[in-house]
């Protein structure tokens, strides 16, 4: 089984999404070209959608629509959390099954 993964490409300013080749080099799977990327970026996909039909990957922002609560997806014990601003893990098939959500960005690009 295959993972699909998202990095930060180093040669400009544009994310790559593939199969994870190196600790920091991505397959893209639109082209088949391998790129070099910023490891810090590299992030798994959780295997989820939002609301608005967007792949959630680890270290994305996600917001409820509705509470106008906030998490951060990360991976605790081998399983993708939704983390809170006080920094509790909520299981995220229970956020995504209760909220209403949508992806607004990841870690790396938040100012």
């Amino acid at each position: 089984m295959k993972y699909l993964f998202r990095g930060k490409r180093l040669d400009c300013d544009k994310w790559v999404f593939g199969y994870l080749a190196d600790k920091n080099i991505i397959n893209d799977i639109d082209t088949s070209r391998y790129y070099k990327v910023d490891e810090n970026t590299i992030g798994l996909w959780s295997g989820y959608y939002d609301d608005f039909n967007m792949k959630i990957f680890e270290n994305d922002i996600l917001k409820d629509t509705r509470d106008i609560e906030y998490y951060i997806i990360k991976i605790s014990r081998g399983r993708f959390v939704c983390v809170d601003q006080n920094n509790y893990e909520w299981d995220i098939k229970a956020i995504l099954g209760s909220a209403y959500t949508k992806v607004i960005g990841n870690t790396y690009e938040a100012e």
